[in-house]
């Protein structure tokens, strides 16, 4: 078995100075970005892994009044090869069935499961 970890923290600092004077940070852009993932598998058999990320506040507008409050997602996959021309993977997203939008009017899905099968042939 095979056990990996990876992560990446993302800060942003892009500004808009054409709006007005202060700072200004441009619209739908996150000031935060955040991912853990850890994957548990057998080489060409199974992978089972899990994520979290974070995406921090992101403004709406130019004048920075209004914004999209921070969310929390947690996924699972699980990958299966029983044989030479089989695949089957199940995916769990938002298991903790967040409340989010990443653009105005557009609320992103609750929590979703995803099974699939490939053939090779």
């Amino acid at each position: 078995c095979e056990l990996a970890a990876n992560g990446a923290v993302t800060i942003s600092t892009i500004e808009d100075s054409s709006v007005g004077t202060g700072q200004k940070y441009m619209p739908y852009v996150p000031l935060a970005l955040g991912m853990l993932s850890v994957a548990l598998a057998q080489a060409g058999i199974w992978k089972c892994s899990f994520e979290l990320l974070y995406r921090g506040i992101r403004y709406i507008t130019l004048e920075n009044l209004n914004w999209f409050s921070p969310y929390f997602l947690v996924n699972a996959y699980i990958t299966w090869k029983p044989s030479a021309g089989l695949f089957i993977e199940l995916r769990l997203e938002n298991i903790l069935d967040a409340s989010y939008c990443d653009l105005l009017f557009y609320p992103s899905p609750g929590f979703t499961v995803e099974l699939s099968m490939t053939i090779y042939l």
